[in-house]
C-alpha cells in the first residue's frame, strides 16, 4: 500500500474569494480532524490527503504537512523515529525528515479557517525555500573551500605542490619515520634556478613560467608515484623522496637535476635558454633525523653548482 492515502471526505467546502494555494495538503495522523477538513479544502481547492503513520513514503516537493498543535505531536516530530516517545496524536514517522521538517504547520482544529490555512501554507513554503537556499549556499561554500584548498596546495603554473603543501607532506613523512621502522626515512632534493628574478625580467613572465614548467616536467619524469615534486619559490623546485628504497631514488633525482645544465630548454623556434643553478639534498638519517620539515629543508639548501653547458 502507498504511504499517502486519500481520506473519505464530505462534500466540497465553499472556496474563498482568493486564489487557491498551489500544491497538495497532507494531514499527519491516523485521520483528518473534522475541524481541518473544510478549511484545508477551501484553501487548496482540493481535498487534503492523509499521511498514514508507520508507512514508508516521500512527499512531493510542494507538499505542506498540517498537524494538530499538541505537545505529544511536537515531541514526536522532534524525535523522529525515537521509540521511547509515547504514542503521538501526530505521526510522520515514515517520511524522511529532510522532506518535511520545514513544511509542518501546526493548527488548532477549533481555530483553523481558510485564510489562516492559506497564510500558514505560504509561510511554510517560504521557510522551506529559505532552507533549500541555505543548503545550496552551504554546498557552494563547501565547494569554494575545496577550490581554495586546491589553490593553496597546487601551484597554478606547474601544477606541482606549493611550498605549504610540500612542508605538510615532509612533516608527515618525518613523523612516520620517528614512529615506525617499516619505511626508510625521507629525503629532500632541491634545485634553485640561478638569477631567477633577472631571468624573468629578461625573458618575460610567460616565457619564464614556461621554462619552469618544462623543468617541472623533467623532475616529474624522474620521481616515483609515492614521491612529491613541488615548486617552492619562483625559480625553485624540490622533491620529497619517501617510502622504501629512498637512497637509490634520491640518487636518481639528484642526477636528473644535475643534468638540467646539460640540456637547454627550448621555448620556441630558435629560442633556447641555458639552465644554471644550485642543487642540494638531505637524507633524514644522514642529517641527524630532524624533527621538523623546515629543518630537513634547510639541510638540503642548494650548495652545489649546476653549470650551463657551453654554447
Amino acid at each position: 500500500m502507498t504511504a499517502l492515502e486519500r481520506t473519505p471526505l464530505p462534500a466540497a467546502a465553499p472556496r474563498g474569494p482568493w486564489p487557491p494555494v498551489e500544491g497538495v495538503a497532507y494531514v499527519a495522523g491516523a485521520e483528518v480532524p473534522r475541524g481541518l477538513l473544510a478549511p484545508l479544502e477551501a484553501a487548496f481547492g482540493r481535498p487534503p490527503r492523509l499521511l498514514v503513520p508507520g508507512r514508508d513514503g516521500a512527499l512531493p516537493s510542494d507538499a505542506v504537512v498540517f498537524a494538530l498543535d499538541d505537545l505529544p505531536g511536537r515531541r514526536f516530530l522532534a524525535a523522529g523515529r525515537d521509540a521511547t516517545v509515547g504514542p503521538p496524536t501526530v505521526a510522520v514517522a515514515a517520511v524522511p525528515r529532510p522532506a518535511w521538517a520545514d513544511r509542518v504547520v501546526f493548527l488548532r482544529p477549533g481555530e483553523a479557517d481558510p485564510a489562516a490555512v492559506a497564510v500558514a501554507a505560504r509561510a511554510a513554503r517560504i521557510v522551506a525555500s529559505l532552507e533549500r537556499d541555505r543548503a545550496r549556499l552551504r554546498k557552494e561554500a563547501s565547494w569554494q573551500r575545496a577550490v581554495l584548498d586546491d589553490l593553496r596546495r597546487v601551484d597554478p603554473v606547474t601544477e606541482l605542490c606549493t611550498r605549504e603543501a610540500f612542508l605538510d607532506e615532509v612533516q608527515r613523512a618525518i613523523d612516520l619515520a620517528h614512529h615506525t621502522s617499516t619505511a626508510d626515512g625521507p629525503a629532500v632534493v632541491r634545485f634553485q634556478l640561478r638569477g631567477a628574478l633577472r631571468l624573468r625580467d629578461r625573458l618575460g613572465s610567460q616565457a619564464f613560467d614556461e621554462l619552469v614548467v618544462q623543468l617541472g616536467h623533467r623532475v616529474e619524469g624522474a620521481v616515483r608515484d609515492q614521491d612529491v615534486p613541488a615548486r617552492l619559490a619562483d625559480g625553485e623546485l624540490a622533491v620529497l623522496v619517501r617510502g622504501v628504497d629512498t637512497a637509490p631514488a634520491t640518487a636518481r633525482i639528484v642526477r636528473a637535476m644535475a643534468g638540467f645544465g646539460r640540456e637547454p630548454v627550448v621555448l620556441g623556434p630558435a629560442r633556447t635558454v641555458a639552465v644554471a643553478g644550485g642543487l642540494g639534498w638531505a637524507v633524514f638519517e644522514e642529517v641527524g633525523s630532524p624533527q621538523t620539515a623546515e629543518a630537513l629543508l634547510r639541510a638540503a639548501l642548494p650548495r652545489w653548482p649546476v653549470r650551463a653547458a657551453a654554447a
